[in-house]
């Protein structure tokens, strides 16, 4: 067991201790969230727009930024749909309940 430290002499599992929100840099917690789906976009437009205006020119750069804006979506799209889980109408159903004492006086199977 660990001590919470948090001036309470009794110890206690880091499991029974309530949830808590950590708090780094900023006073939010949430200060650095931002950066990675920024960097995203901006690389992914940058990268295409300069892949265009190296092929097109001018032209090429922006028709090149609008295509890495729309596969930064689709993108976005494709992450959340695969990481969201199903939706509620399509779980399974639950599973019923057993309708009696589940049986006890069988012995276990053994591991020789």
């Amino acid at each position: 067991m660990a001590l919470t430290g948090r001036g309470s002499e009794a110890p206690v599992w880091p499991w029974d201790e309530p949830p808590g929100r950590r708090t780094v840099g900023h006073g939010s917690g949430t200060g650095s969230a931002w950066l990675v789906p920024a960097a995203t976009v901006a690389v992914l437009a940058g990268g295409y727009g300069w892949l265009g205006s190296v092929i097109a020119g001018t032209a090429g750069a922006a028709i090149g930024c609008l295509l890495g804006l729309l596969v930064t979506g689709l993108l976005h799209l494709l992450v959340r749909r695969a990481t969201s889980g199903l939706p509620p109408s399509r779980l399974p159903p639950p599973c019923p309940p057993t309708s009696g004492p589940v049986p006890t006086g069988q012995s276990p199977p053994s591991r020789d």
